[in-house]
């Protein structure tokens, strides 16, 4: 089981680049973003789309945690709103929902559903967006995580 979350996550996420002129003629946007769960103590790596809904920016993502001897995934339905618009770029609020997964080897799995708080900078006027944001989960392993990423 664990070799096939890793390997399906890493299949989405270049099914997803590669498909990136489709997606963005449809007014969608792909993002990659890498950075540190607290808790965990440990690093990630993930993907998402960008689309808008109304003033809105929705951001289903999904994230991998490299946790030794296990696997920890999220699944997140993020939105965000701009409240710090910028000449160069913008600073965002935003929330959302969270499921994620947890195996540590020899164990079950453990599956947990949450929130996210979000804050955020980007950068909007690269063709490649490059953004930082700090997240805090509220789940029964509430963390905070701290990524960076760029948008395209």
């Amino acid at each position: 089981m664990q070799r096939i979350s890793k390997k399906m996550a890493i299949i989405v996420l270049f099914a997803a680049l590669f498909s990136f002129n489709q997606i963005n003629a449809q007014g969608l946007s792909l993002d990659v973003r890498g950075g540190y769960y607290g808790d965990a103590d440990d690093f990630f790596l993930g993907g998402g789309l960008n689309f808008s809904i109304l003033s809105i920016t929705a951001n289903p993502n999904f994230e991998y945690v490299f946790v030794s001897g296990g696997d920890f995934y999220t699944i997140n339905l993020d939105g965000r709103i701009t409240v710090l618009p910028l000449v160069a770029g913008s600073g965002w609020l935003g929330g959302g929902f969270v499921l994620s997964s947890s195996k540590i080897s020899g164990g079950d799995t453990q599956t947990d559903g949450g929130v996210n708080l979000l804050a955020g900078l980007g950068l909007d006027k690269l063709p490649m967006k490059p953004f930082a944001q700090i997240k805090y989960v509220i789940s029964d392993n509430s963390q905070w995580v701290f990524g960076v990423g760029v948008r395209f």
